[in-house]
């Protein structure tokens, strides 16, 4: 799996600094277009990295995924400034190299999701049923692993190519507005919980949580200076992208509960989506709750507060000198 014309993963960022947990933020106020490039780039490299690894499992997979969460997240800051033709063929690469990944990780995640419901399952009949299709889940990844040989190339090639790509991106910082790139995914992401209040179907909550993630990333990028509304908002978007992300699994295994008939009994697979229903419901509620208190503001409200954390990001920076890895 040749890199090509790829950027190295050890390429240093000039004006961004790297944070403990590896995510490179930006740091500068001069040319902020110029440094989310090169922070798109370094992210799909390190997500290449990731699943370069010898002993290749669902671990590496999982955080290659994360890396390319990140990396659309960027590419959203960047919209604006490459222009929609770029950013959408970049965003289906990306997507297309996620969804190479997912079949992997899905996968396992089906068979921890069981795991837990069979945990919270007080019923001796139904715990039976849940064990017996666990084995057919484990089955079902255990084919899925098997099948890495050619996804796992294909989603790397696609990955160096949108890296590669992103050199010949023409930007300028001479009018762009980070900010206004977080208030538009503030926005999408307020439109979508407006959604899900008339009606929280699959699809709305799962793009609510997308956007969710978008905007916690990208808040991430930025890294705005620290302040206890900046930090409280950054939890609250984490732990709203956390209960949706449960809510996603425990659908993403009722379908294929339903879709692989598993097991022979239809009373016992009632049983079991009945159980799922009932957390998906609770889940939901807290989902709803929480987006809520986040969403409660326009998005001018929003982005209002955003630049004076803007500013202040700026002026700290410009009175201490930038480091670089």
């Amino acid at each position: 799996m040749s890199t090509g014309n790829a950027p190295s993963i050890n390429t240093v960022v000039s004006g961004t600094r790297q944070s403990l947990n590896g995510r490179r933020q930006l740091t500068r106020s001069l040319r902020p277009a110029r440094q989310l490039r090169r922070i798109f780039r370094e992210q799909a490299c390190n997500a290449v990295q990731a699943v370069r690894s010898a002993s290749l499992g669902t671990e590496n997979v999982h955080e290659a995924r994360k890396y390319i969460k990140r990396a659309r997240a960027t590419l959203r800051l960047l919209r604006s400034a490459i222009g929609e033709g770029s950013f959408a063929r970049e965003d289906r690469t990306l997507k297309a190299a996620a969804d190479r990944l997912g079949a992997m990780r899905d996968s396992e995640v089906a068979v921890q999701t069981m795991d837990e419901l069979i945990q919270r399952c007080r019923s001796a009949r139904t715990k039976s049923s849940m064990h017996s299709r666990r084995v057919q889940l484990q089955r079902i990844h255990v084919k899925s692993q098997a099948a890495r040989g050619t996804s796992v190339p294909r989603a790397v090639a696609l990955l160096e190519r949108a890296a590669t790509r992103s050199r010949d991106w023409t930007v300028s910082d001479s009018w762009y507005s980070p900010i206004d790139a977080v208030e538009r995914l503030y926005r999408k992401a307020r439109r979508y919980y407006r959604q899900a209040i008339e009606s929280a179907d699959d699809k709305t909550l799962h793009s609510l949580r997308k956007r969710t993630q978008y905007l916690r990333n990208a808040l991430d990028v930025l890294a705005l200076q620290p302040s206890n509304s900046m930090q409280r908002l950054k939890r609250r978007l984490s732990r709203l992208a956390e209960l949706s992300g449960e809510d996603h699994d425990l659908a993403m295994l009722q379908a294929t509960l339903l879709a692989h008939r598993l097991g022979h009994s239809q009373a016992g697979l009632d049983a079991i989506l009945s159980l799922v229903e009932q957390r998906r419901t609770g889940l939901q509620s807290r989902v709803l709750k929480h987006a809520a208190r986040l969403f409660r503001h326009k998005p001018g409200h929003f982005s209002r507060k955003l630049d004076r954390h803007w500013r202040r990001s700026k002026e700290a920076s410009r009175a201490r000198p930038t480091s670089s890895n």
